[in-house]
């Protein structure tokens, strides 16, 4: 399978990893051929790309953090919470946070696989969408820190429930397409506190719980929000949340801004680590995301033209890509651009 933007998707071509919407209805389901209104359906909620099978990457397999099935019943979880605050109701929490035990269960076991942001946005509500992938790479990195379970639970509850306070803003503010000005930006600035008086509610909270979510906003160089805090003195909760909120929220279309990569958000962090992003923190996240994913087409530095098959910890821009032909039909070589001979090559654009 490959990674198809869908400025460059065909009628014909054929589906290869289901889409769903935040009801986990299946908007494209696997094998499904597609046509043009999929295409234009696509374009029109903002999603980025998607995966389809075609003879050129056949033996390419996107292996993710979290399986299909386990992702759902997650989504479904959160969605109940989710439409819960919505409509003013009392969800069901007891069973989020028996699937959050499960999901790092089955990171843990994962945790040698290199994190693909591509394959985690399989569904069309950015808020929805966005809690369940900052929960998982928010696990991703407590791992990494060598959390306990119980740390881990607290600190996906944290990640999980981060944004809800959101659910209180008026969405006349949240989807605005152009800047907030001050008030509205201030009102904006609400959403951290009014989560933590909506978990104070439902019996949700404990410190560790609660200065993730109160303080995610917060900068490592103090020039963040609600309290100015700098470096150590926010919560590791928070200054975990805060790099993983960022890093998917830059990877996400808006209605202010269009989607960026996973390799262009790397360097956004990369920039930031030490200003607003705590290093250490950051340094862990690196070694776990894949700046191409598994599928994508690029092109290098030499000129050649490639599908990306395999990522590896530690290099996050030095996938190994399978060369192929520029009319992208014959198989050529293999480049590891994390051995020592292609060191000189790099990537330089995503081709399709």
């Amino acid at each position: 399978m490959r990674y198809v933007l869908v400025k460059h998707l065909k009628p014909g071509m054929v589906v290869a990893r289901p889409f769903y919407n935040k009801n986990l209805n299946i908007l494209l389901n696997e094998g499904k051929e597609i046509e043009h209104w999929h295409i234009t359906s696509l374009e029109r909620i903002g999603q980025r790309g998607i995966y389809i099978h075609d003879e050129f990457s056949n033996e390419i397999q996107v292996v993710p953090i979290i399986d299909d099935k386990s992702k759902l019943i997650f989504a479904g979880a959160v969605n109940e919470v989710f439409e819960g605050v919505s409509k003013a109701i009392s969800p069901g929490h007891g069973s989020l946070r028996d699937i959050i035990k499960k999901l790092i269960e089955q990171v843990t076991e994962n945790q040698g696989t290199i994190v693909n942001m591509l394959d985690l946005k399989q569904f069309d509500d950015y808020t929805f969408q966005h809690s369940i992938n900052v929960c998982i790479l928010a696990i991703v990195v407590g791992i990494g820190l060598n959390y306990n379970e119980k740390t881990l639970e607290n600190l996906a509850l944290s990640a999980v429930y981060h944004d809800i306070g959101k659910l209180r803003i008026p969405l006349i503010i949240l989807n605005k397409p152009g800047k907030l000005d001050e008030r509205e930006f201030e009102i904006m600035k609400q959403h951290p506190a009014l989560g933590v008086e909506y978990l104070k509610g439902i019996g949700e909270l404990n410190s560790f719980i609660e200065m993730g979510v109160l303080h995610h906003h917060e900068r490592f160089d103090g020039t963040g929000y609600p309290a100015a805090l700098r470096g150590k003195r926010i919560s590791e909760f928070a200054r975990i949340i805060a790099l993983v909120d960022a890093f998917d929220a830059i990877t996400s279309k808006r209605s202010y801004k269009e989607a960026y990569l996973p390799s262009e958000a790397i360097e956004y962090i990369m920039a930031n680590a030490n200003i607003h992003f705590d290093y250490d923190i950051a340094k862990i996240f690196l070694s776990k995301v894949a700046a191409y994913p598994e599928g994508l087409v690029v092109e290098l530095s030499n000129g050649l033209i490639g599908i990306v098959v395999k990522n590896y910890e530690n290099f996050p821009t030095r996938p190994t890509i399978k060369v192929i032909s520029k009319n992208m039909t014959e198989p050529t070589k293999y480049i590891h651009l994390h051995n020592p001979d292609s060191l000189a090559l790099t990537v330089t654009r995503i081709v399709a």
